[in-house]
């Protein structure tokens, strides 16, 4: 379990990452190509933050077509104690 927490923190220990989830708890949802313009990374940089996400749950993939749309795992987060709606304040 401990690990999970350093996976969680260190992924939203990073700025880029942590606009990301805030954005994407705006919106719910979102595209590679939209995350990228909110953003202003390359697509490389943003495939490494999304891919940190991932890896620590903070964030759900899902693949629809050629597309892989994102949502914040809000209930993986609340059962660890971060309160989402604090993240968006």
């Amino acid at each position: 379990m401990a690990d999970k927490f350093s996976k969680v923190f260190k992924a939203l220990s990073d700025d880029t990452r942590l606009e990301i989830v805030r954005d994407l708890l705006r919106g719910h949802e979102g595209v590679c190509p939209e995350i990228q313009k909110k953003i202003a990374k390359s697509q490389p940089t943003l495939s490494h933050h999304m891919g940190k996400l991932v890896d620590a749950e903070v964030l759900i993939e899902s693949k629809k077509g050629v597309n892989c749309y994102y949502k914040v795992n809000t209930k993986f987060l609340n059962s660890i104690g971060i309160n989402v709606k604090k993240l968006v304040e």
